[in-house]
């Protein structure tokens, strides 16, 4: 069963979607349709509910965005993606709080360099 919840941020609402143990989407709240698309496409048969219990997620999201930027540094993710996207966003989770990384440097990490 996948848990839908809704947290405040400074930027919007956003709208997270887990099972208790994964994190796998976040979005806008506005763009759940979009969110409930990617797990159609991605989990198979995939049930929802929304949860006003604050999850180990919501909590570490809320503390990210009050200044804890390494709060979200051990959740457990999936990526709901090609296995292209996977390699990407598991090479965006190595890059460290306040530091950036070209496209370039990302498609070296992955093994994957153009030009």
């Amino acid at each position: 069963m996948w848990q839908l919840e809704n947290i405040k941020s400074p930027i919007g609402n956003i709208l997270l979607m887990h099972n208790g143990e994964v994190l796998a989407a976040l979005d806008f709240e506005d763009h759940e349709g979009r969110m409930r698309k990617l797990a159609d496409r991605y989990l198979s048969n995939p049930d929802f509910v929304r949860t006003k219990t604050r999850s180990t997620f919501g909590q570490a999201l809320e503390a990210y965005f009050e200044g804890g930027v390494n709060m979200i540094n051990g959740l457990t993710t999936i990526a709901l993606g090609t296995a292209f996207q996977a390699k990407v966003w598991a090479a965006l989770r190595t890059i460290p709080a306040g530091h950036t990384r070209s496209y370039a440097e990302i498609a070296r990490q992955i093994g994957t360099p153009k030009g």
